[in-house]
Formats: structure tokens, C-alpha cells, sequence
């Protein structure tokens, strides 16, 4: 009977604090097995520019493909395809722009299937979102690269 009177508010509400951290820190951690059965398959076009033929050698069909900051897997290479790497050059004398090739640069255009979790218009791809435009830096077995997301297929 005298340890209850040596416990005070102060005690209560340090054993609460803690009991609360652990709490939102375990949280995340969960399982989300009731998210993962709503998935649609998705393709999306990767385009990395000013590559080098060493880089396109590496790209294979399936291989994994992630997001190299946060290492979110974003799915598999279904289909890659190539073509010369072209630039804007304003040719001042003339008043027009061209597009000029560099020697030994493709820019690479890499289809990548996913399974896409999509609420209200919001793509999400093992928790990294993905959309028109998007900036992102990508990983697989033997390349690392980035680019732009330059489509969406549902």
C-alpha cells in the first residue's frame, strides 16, 4: 500500500507520454493487407535523357525497377526503346531553332508495369505517388538513372 502513494501525477503522465510514443511510432509499421487488395496494373513511361548505349545494354525485360532515394519498389520493365539524343539549338544567324543530334547520347524511353493502389485520382505505387511529370530518380540491377514520368496508361 505505500508504493501507491509514492506514485504521482508526474509518474502517470510519463508512463502515458511513453505509452503514446510507442504508439505512433508502431503505427506505420503495420500491415495494410485490406489496402493492397484494391491494386490496378498500370504502365507508365520513364524518359531518361543524354544516356550512353552502355546504359540501354543494361536495361532488360522484368527486371525490378526502384526509386533510388527512397528505395520504393515502382515495378518491372515491360517494354524499353531508344532513339538519338536531340537538343534545341538556336541558330541566331538564320532566326530558327533546330534540333540537333549528339554523337554517342540516346535518350531512353523505359515502360514500367505496376500495380497501382488509385484513389481519387491519386496514384500511388508502393507508397511513392505517381504522376505526369514527375521527377524521379530510378534503380535497377546494373543501371541507376533519372528522368521524368512522361505518361500514364490505366
Amino acid at each position: 500500500m505505500n508504493w501507491i502513494r509514492k506514485i504521482g501525477i508526474i509518474d502517470i503522465a510519463i508512463v502515458v507520454i511513453v505509452l503514446g510514443a510507442v504508439f505512433y511510432l508502431v503505427k506505420p509499421f503495420r500491415s495494410r493487407a485490406d489496402v493492397i487488395k484494391n491494386t490496378t496494373p498500370i504502365v507508365y513511361t520513364f524518359e531518361t535523357k543524354a544516356v550512353q548505349m552502355e546504359f540501354i545494354n543494361q536495361l532488360e525485360f522484368g527486371i525490378d525497377v526502384y526509386d533510388s532515394n527512397k528505395n520504393y519498389y515502382l515495378g518491372k520493365i515491360k517494354d524499353f526503346r531508344y532513339e538519338p539524343y536531340r537538343e534545341k539549338f538556336e541558330d541566331k544567324e538564320k532566326g530558327v531553332i533546330t534540333l540537333v543530334e549528339y554523337p554517342n547520347l540516346y535518350t531512353a524511353l523505359i515502360d514500367i508495369e505496376a500495380n497501382a493502389q488509385i484513389e481519387n485520382d491519386v496514384i500511388l505505387v508502393d507508397r511513392e505517388e505517381i504522376r505526369s511529370g514527375l521527377y524521379l530518380p530510378v534503380k535497377g540491377k546494373g543501371f541507376a538513372s533519372y528522368g521524368y514520368i512522361i505518361g500514364i496508361e490505366r
